[in-house]
């Protein structure tokens, strides 16, 4: 019972900050495509892609501190190691840094010259704000984390503002905006978290060994989380290598929207591990199912925004109307990229079976390519390379679902039937209606649906709130 109230309270400090740092996905969302030129906002977003991927250069070290110490209390934490980890980290990303920026200075032409130097010049503040952001989440300190998103929001909304009143302005001036913006943020965490950054600490030199370990250790989850992201972004790589620049600008449009619905998911996330990991073998077993049964029903229900941010597009957004498309095919994928990056992968590390997930995702991602080059090369529209991307994830689920039967004997057969339901009534409501008529009968049918399959949650949550009042 415990447990159950601390993860309700960090879910609901963490969603609160969201809703803060979702204000401020939505300016970036809406509001800089709106004064960037689709030109600018397309090599804006190669950028952002790119910078997806700098995680690989942390070689698994974050990964492993937070395997390591996920569910130990901020005060139970050495703080002689951890100022060594955070001097290692630093080095480490301060070396890539400038071998990044020499090869691209000297090799590179045109806006992937600029586009790498930024990506050189952003890595070590980036890697830093994620390493912070894990011991935030792996003791549990919610709060230091739910502020920090509350002075991102404040600064991104005055950057956002920046590019109204800059005359002229380009993606370089933003990314320039977003760069600083990481820099100015890093000094919050410095004050929070100098214990574990300043004064006497060991030396790398001692903790080689530890270092090493804690590399092996989160190697796997470092390559599963990267190879996890390959199979979320693969579609945009093709569009952003095969396509021009602006038809990659509505291309990836409509992943922003894609990604400010998917700023409520990451309160579950980030509270989910530290949580599970506190728990015996039997409750984590038990609350599997459960688990996979909210997230849908949280994903789905949040599905229901898109038609009034259909209309909201449409008559906001004019130019970028034929993202509207796209946006429409991948959403109900947010359900499922949900309850594997969320749920299960989560469930895959407490059990210790990073590698088992790394190797169902690997297959996965050959599929994902496979998929994508069809689609390419037979079909040839972007339209069905977002229909491959979802075909891709709807695999990616079954085949991790698979862990859960055998040594859970879990029964997925409730959660697979509500999940295929929901997405046609989502297809079916979206493209064959207009967008209010379509807005009632997907909330009437979400209603009726939730109740059918999962009214004994639903009367267990209601109930639990009236007790509480």
């Amino acid at each position: 019972m415990e447990e159950g109230k601390r993860f309700t309270k960090n879910i609901l400090i963490v969603t609160i900050s969201n809703i803060i740092r979702l204000v401020a996905g939505m300016a970036i969302g809406l509001v800089i495509p709106k004064f960037l030129s689709i030109e600018d906002y397309g090599y804006y977003k190669t950028y952002t892609l790119y910078m997806t991927y700098i995680g690989l250069f942390s070689l698994g070290l974050i990964d492993g501190i937070y395997l390591k110490y996920g569910g130990k209390d901020y005060n139970e934490l050495d703080r002689n190691k951890f100022r060594c980890y955070i001097k290692a980290l630093f080095y480490l990303q301060l070396i890539i840094s400038v071998i990044i920026f020499v090869v691209s200075f000297f090799f590179f032409k045109g806006e992937s010259k600029i586009i790498f130097i930024s990506i050189a010049v952003n890595l070590t503040a980036q890697q830093l704000l994620t390493y912070f952001a894990s011991v935030s989440q792996l003791s549990s300190q919610f709060n230091i984390l739910s502020i920090f998103n509350i002075f991102w929001s404040i600064l991104t909304l005055i950057g956002v503002g920046l590019i109204y009143i800059i005359p002229n302005a380009n993606y370089f001036i933003y990314i320039i905006i977003v760069v600083s913006t990481n820099y100015i943020l890093l000094l919050y965490y410095f004050i929070k978290y100098k214990e574990i950054i300043f004064g006497k600490s060991n030396s790398i030199r001692s903790e080689k060994d530890e270092i090493i370990s804690l590399i092996k250790l989160g190697l796997p989850l470092l390559i599963a989380n990267l190879v996890s992201t390959l199979i979320l972004s693969c579609d945009r790589i093709f569009v952003e290598r095969l396509y021009d620049t602006n038809i990659y600008a509505f291309y990836s449009f409509a992943y922003s929207l894609f990604s400010i619905a998917n700023t409520f998911i990451t309160a579950v996330s980030m509270v989910l591990y530290p949580m599970l990991k506190k728990m015996n073998g039997d409750k984590v077993k038990d609350n599997y199912n459960k688990a996979i049964a909210l997230m849908l029903m949280v994903v789905f229900g949040g599905l229901a925004l898109y038609f009034p941010l259909d209309a909201f597009i449409r008559w906001y957004l004019e130019k970028y109307i034929d993202s509207l498309l796209i946006f429409k095919i991948i959403l109900p994928g947010l359900a499922v990229s949900s309850c594997i990056t969320v749920v299960m992968q989560n469930y895959y590390k407490v059990a210790n079976k990073n590698l088992s997930f790394f190797i169902k995702s690997l297959i996965i991602l050959i599929c994902a390519i496979i998929l994508n080059i069809l689609a390419i090369v037979l079909l040839k529209e972007p339209m069905y390379i977002s229909i491959a991307s979802v075909i891709s994830l709807f695999l990616w689920y079954f085949l991790s679902e698979f862990f859960f039967v055998k040594e859970y004997k879990a029964n997925p057969i409730k959660n697979i039937s509500f999940l295929f339901i929901l997405t046609l009534a989502f297809y079916l409501t979206s493209f064959l209606l207009n967008v209010w008529l379509g807005f009632i009968v997907y909330i009437f049918v979400l209603i009726i649906l939730m109740f059918a399959f999962y009214h004994e949650i639903i009367l267990k949550i209601l109930n639990s709130i009236i007790k509480r009042k």
